[in-house]
């Protein structure tokens, strides 16, 4: 009975991922990084993939992972902006698009009208608990939301 109860509680959190939203950046500024803080890395070696899956080939091999801010003195292109639950789908989606950094950096690209006012356009990023009450009582989601770079 324990095993069924724990199968049923672990099917019932798989259940509850969030799948990943990305939102492509459709433009062309850039940005020359004066650094950040590196919360590390992850390899595309360090990807699973299901046994009928091929693994596919990447721009990069790694991407790094900022907390806050880019690499020191690389120029950096926006890809977009993407935010889910898992961060093995996050990764998989930023090495498909050929990203090498992933930050929680906002981003910010305000316009003026020419009649004056202006127009807010980006995304922000970072970390999001999220609780939901269902029949079972609580369930906390953790969503993470990150701004993809090319830098080179």
């Amino acid at each position: 009975m324990r095993n069924v109860c724990s199968l049923l509680f672990v099917l019932l959190v798989a259940a509850c991922s969030v799948p990943p939203k990305f939102y492509p950046y459709d433009g062309t500024k850039t940005i020359k990084s004066e650094g950040g803080f590196l919360d590390g890395y992850v390899s595309s070696e360090s990807l699973s993939f299901s046994v009928f899956e091929k693994k596919p080939e990447y721009k990069y091999d790694i991407i790094d992972i900022y907390s806050s801010g880019l690499p020191q003195g690389k120029t950096c292109s926006l890809l977009g902006h993407i935010s889910g639950s898992t961060h093995q789908d996050i990764e998989k989606i930023a090495f498909e698009l050929g990203g090498n950094v992933l930050s929680r950096s906002d981003v910010s690209f305000p316009t003026q009208f020419e009649e004056g006012g202006i127009l807010q356009v980006g995304m922000g990023a970072g970390i999001d608990q999220l609780t939901s009450w269902t029949g079972w009582g609580a369930h906390t989601s953790t969503i993470y939301r990150y701004n993809i770079f090319e830098c080179k």
